[in-house]
């Protein structure tokens, strides 16, 4: 777990960056996965956090009440997982709902 204001900090680093970012969103009961390859809007309102594909498709996201985690593929056991991750990704911010579902927002290299 990371704490809310070093969720911000990362979150603000997408907006100010703008990098390449990927995003999954899979329901708890895996009924749904839906993913997005965007950057994060710059100007928002606090509490929320919109991505913009290239092609105009976007996603927002409510903040509210949310739990935060961080990883990267050095926390991956399985060498040929961790080698394909670390290739594609710099790291993963994971936000966690109060319904238990999950949003990964991994930056892509």
């Amino acid at each position: 777990m990371i704490s809310s204001e070093e969720a911000n900090l990362l979150i603000s680093r997408y907006r100010s960056e703008q990098p390449l970012l990927r995003i999954n969103l899979i329901l708890r009961d895996m009924s749904v996965k839906m993913r997005l390859t965007a950057r994060a809007v710059v100007r928002e309102p606090a509490g929320q956090l919109t991505f913009e594909a290239d092609n105009g498709d976007h996603c927002l996201v409510v903040l509210r009440n949310c739990r935060f985690e961080y990883g990267d593929a050095r926390e991956v056991e399985d060498p040929e997982i961790r080698a394909r991750s670390e290739e594609r990704f710099a790291g993963c911010l994971t936000v966690l709902f109060p319904s238990g579902e999950r949003l990964y927002i991994m930056e892509l290299r």
